[in-house]
């Protein structure tokens, strides 16, 4: 059995003024007032309000519920710091988890993005050039060819319709060597097409073999081909012939990504620039508040 004064107050049982004292017996804690030798009881501590009878307290309840309320209560105190930290801890490692991956997309996109921008580039380019002549009778063809590299052609004529005949380029030649025109050939680039005009009096031959009835038409024409147009109808006079060619660089004639333009390499470098910013401010934003929840 254990006894302690708390201080002085007035006694429920006989209203004098004496010692309050808690007195601990088999576990449980019971209130006293003492007058002198007298001792009243006054009942169990957890049905009694020690505050109603103290007057003058010698010190803070030092009550069995009372510690036991901020044993209690530290615990939740603790569980709570010890939910933020990992609430923190957690959130610091999102932060990292995802700078790291923009920064590695960054990466690879300053990686890959040079290698974009020239496969862009090759395939917008697309160089195209022709001529066009005045035609005021039918009695010419014109032999079109390309003996370097394949090329895209593009006929039009305007007040004319024409037709045509597809030979090889062997016929060509023939042809060529055998004419009496002293026309000069014309050569369009870049894919090196050769335009000649050919009297159709030195055709006589092929005549019967063109066919269409055409103002536009398109063609693939391969190194190994010739294409003969004759404006055989015309609307006015003069009419025009139109020849177009286009082709896309190849090869050798592709820029590549170590021949950009610094002011090329300058316009990707600063598109990544915003995301490596981002990416290692929130790295070391989120390696700083794991840090500091460690050391909370």
């Amino acid at each position: 059995m254990s006894a302690r004064s708390i201080g002085r107050g007035r006694c429920p049982k006989c209203g004098r003024e004496g010692s309050v004292v808690i007195k601990m017996v088999g576990g449980k804690e019971y209130v006293y007032v003492k007058h002198g030798r007298t001792w009243h009881y006054i009942g169990p501590l957890e049905k009694i309000d020690v505050n109603e009878i103290l007057r003058e307290p010698t010190t803070t309840l030092p009550l069995k519920e009372t510690e036991t309320l901020n044993i209690h209560g530290e615990k939740m105190n603790e569980e709570t710091k010890s939910l933020n930290k990992t609430v923190v801890e957690v959130i610091a490692l999102i932060l990292v988890a995802v700078g790291t991956g923009i920064l590695l997309l960054t990466i690879f996109a300053s990686i890959i993005l040079p290698y974009l921008v020239a496969f862009w580039s090759v395939s917008s380019v697309n160089i195209a050039t022709g001529f066009s002549t005045m035609i005021e009778d039918t009695t010419k063809a014109y032999l079109i060819y390309s003996p370097i590299r394949s090329a895209s052609i593009s006929i039009q004529s305007d007040n004319a319709y024409f037709k045509i005949l597809a030979v090889p380029l062997y016929t060509a030649m023939s042809i060529l060597n055998a004419t009496q025109s002293q026309e000069l050939e014309t050569h369009i680039s870049p894919s090196d097409l050769r335009v000649k005009p050919i009297k159709t009096s030195e055709i006589q031959g092929l005549m019967q073999s063109f066919f269409g009835n055409y103002t536009s038409y398109d063609i693939q024409l391969d190194t190994n081909q010739a294409l003969l147009v004759w404006p055989y109808k015309l609307q006015t006079n003069p009419a025009s012939l139109s020849f177009y060619t286009s082709r896309s660089l190849t090869g050798s004639e592709q820029p590549q990504p170590n021949s950009f333009q610094p002011l090329s390499m300058s316009f990707i470098f600063i598109s990544l620039a915003p995301r490596l910013i981002l990416a290692v401010s929130l790295i070391i934003g989120g390696y700083l508040l794991y840090r500091w929840s460690k050391n909370k």
